[in-house]
């Protein structure tokens, strides 16, 4: 985690699923960053536990928090 006067950078937590939902049904987010449109919350909750999962030995899943609300969803490969 990654901490500021203004910004927080922390992996993503199942807390998160409601805010990931309303970022991630919009049809104007996903599709031009190569992903589906999210159709439900539990799907949101599925497909944020894959990538924590997967990323439990090096985060590769990162979210912008400010003021205990999702504004963003980052991508960071670590090289091997």
């Amino acid at each position: 985690m990654l901490e500021t006067e203004s910004l927080i950078l922390r992996p993503w937590d199942e807390s998160d699923t409601e805010d990931l939902y309303r970022y991630a049904s919009d049809p104007d987010v996903g599709p031009i960053a190569g992903w589906p449109v999210h159709t439900s919350v539990e799907s949101s909750r599925e497909i944020m536990l894959l990538r924590a999962d997967l990323a439990t030995s090096s985060p590769q899943s990162y979210t912008l928090e400010k003021i205990q609300q999702i504004s963003k969803d980052l991508g960071a490969k670590t090289k091997l």
